[in-house]
């Protein structure tokens, strides 16, 4: 059975436009998408894609990596809660066809908020 991406709550994806990256968040809703630029010229590393989350979701995140599974913490003094993790890593080929400027994407999966 295929994972399509409405099963998550959203997707992160770089475009590259005149050597400067560009880091979008993907929404999904009631089958419509919303696109919202949120940071420039970064690399395509996990350190970069996690500060600008935590940048998007507007708090401080931890990240640990479980094979291939990148689980991201919201963290305060006293405790920190699994807020969500980044699936895994793709072309976005079959999602935006023709934008030759797209390099990966990462879906993302927001969690219940579990203390660790």
């Amino acid at each position: 059975m295929e994972e399509t991406f409405e099963e998550y709550d959203f997707c992160v994806f770089l475009t590259r436009k005149h050597h400067l990256h560009i880091l979008n968040i993907l929404l999904s809703g009631n089958q419509e998408y919303r696109f919202s630029e949120i940071k420039n010229e970064i690399g395509i590393n996990q350190s970069n894609l996690s500060k600008a989350l935590a940048s998007f979701m507007d708090c401080q995140l931890i990240t640990k990596r479980v094979h291939n599974r990148v689980f991201y913490y919201s963290a305060n003094e006293n405790t920190k809660r699994v807020v969500g993790y980044f699936d895994r890593i793709e072309t976005l080929g079959k999602f935006l066809k023709g934008d030759s400027d797209v390099e990966g994407m990462l879906f993302v999966k927001r969690l219940n908020g579990k203390v660790v």
